[in-house]
């Protein structure tokens, strides 16, 4: 079974100080007890990457590369993919829906993937599995351009 790997787990995964290690692990453990592979893509390996080299330097951000090398399937994403990455964000139309999100349900769907393991409930609104997470609320994708609301001045 393939499971894709969001930015969420993978950090807290790799991250002891983080307030969701311990979830992580409960997560991916849950997924540890059946055949699997986990997968992302360079998209997310680079926002992590990022996020570790800006918190804890240099050496967490090398391990985590070692990490990814020996556990984790990357899936590059070329042109055609992040041209068909963007329209799909650029019809969500949401503030809150990363280019990186809507990388990795572009990802998921190619590689017949239906489960992912991560914290953000964009992949739970988006039809995707949250192996070791409760399903919660789904939550819906608007149909409409996110429109900033505007305050009347005191």
């Amino acid at each position: 079974m393939m499971v894709f790997v969001e930015r969420s787990v993978l950090f807290a995964m790799v991250s002891e100080g983080d307030p969701e290690h311990d979830r992580a692990g409960r997560i991916v453990r849950a997924v540890a007890e059946t055949p699997h592979e986990f997968v992302s893509t360079n998209y997310v390996v680079v926002e992590c990457l990022s996020l570790l080299q800006r918190r804890q330097g240099m050496a967490a951000a090398a391990r985590f590369l070692d990490y990814v090398k020996a556990h984790v399937t990357v899936v590059w994403m070329d042109d055609a993919r992040h041209a068909e990455a963007l329209r799909a964000w650029g019809r969500a139309g949401q503030r809150d829906l990363s280019i990186v999100d809507c990388s990795s349900f572009l990802v998921m769907r190619e590689q017949g993937i239906h489960a992912a393991l991560a914290f953000d409930r964009h992949f739970l609104a988006a039809g995707f599995h949250l192996p070791g997470e409760s399903p919660g609320p789904q939550v819906r994708e608007p149909r409409t351009r996110y429109r900033a609301s505007r305050r009347k001045s005191p």
